[in-house]
This record gives C-alpha cells, structure tokens and sequence, in this order.
C-alpha cells in the first residue's frame, strides 16, 4: 500500500478544510471538479477493485466539498494556486522518489486494503 501522503485526492480535500476554516483564501473547487472527473474515469474504467467504497469515499472527500463550495467564486488566482500546490505536491513526490505516474494508482490500493480488513 502507498503512503497516505502519495494521494493526491488527500492533498486535495486538505486543501479544502483549510478553505473553509478560512486559513487559505484560494478556492479549490476547479481542481476538485478535475479530480472527481479523474475518479469518474477511473470508476467507469472499471478498474476499482470495489465500486461501492471508492464511492462511499469519494461521497466525503470530492462530491460533498464540490457541492458545499458550488456557487462560489472562483478567480485566476485561485486556479494559478491550484497549480502552485500541484507543483508542490510533485516536488513532494519527486523528494519521496515516488514516480508521479503512479499518483493516481493509491487510492486504489487503499481502497482494496480497507475492504480486506472488514
């Protein structure tokens, strides 16, 4: 299994709570939307070893924020700040020598761990 910190659907939803605690004042939502697509994709792929918890798990960490946070504005510097954290979490990654092809391959993992133990 990945470490926690290798998913970058994780770096995301923290990025969210610290948004709405009002720490940061960049909005996420584009690129919350951009990772649910990801998610979508890779549901419909077929390659989630378990469909009903990858959604249960997406429920609270993507569509429940993109719903909360829908309405809201979002400006040039909210997106150029997205990328800001992308680029740091790739750096993260890159210090980790993780390979960032394999970035989109933990949730998976987790996701078919976690179920194992139930």
């Amino acid at each position: 299994m990945q470490r926690f910190d290798f998913v970058f659907s994780y770096w995301l939803f923290a990025w969210y709570v610290v948004y709405m605690l009002g720490f940061v004042p960049f909005n996420p939502l584009p690129f919350l939307i951009v990772g649910g697509a990801v998610n979508f994709i890779q549901l419909i792929s077929g390659n989630i070893k378990n469909p009903k918890t990858f959604l249960l798990i997406n429920l609270f960490i993507k569509i429940l924020p993109i719903a909360s946070l829908v309405g809201t504005q979002v400006k040039q510097v909210d997106i150029k700040a997205g990328f800001v954290y992308l680029f740091a979490y790739l750096m993260w990654m890159y210090v980790n020598n993780e390979s960032w092809l394999k970035a989109r391959t933990p949730m998976t993992d987790f996701i078919s761990d976690l179920t194992r133990t139930f």
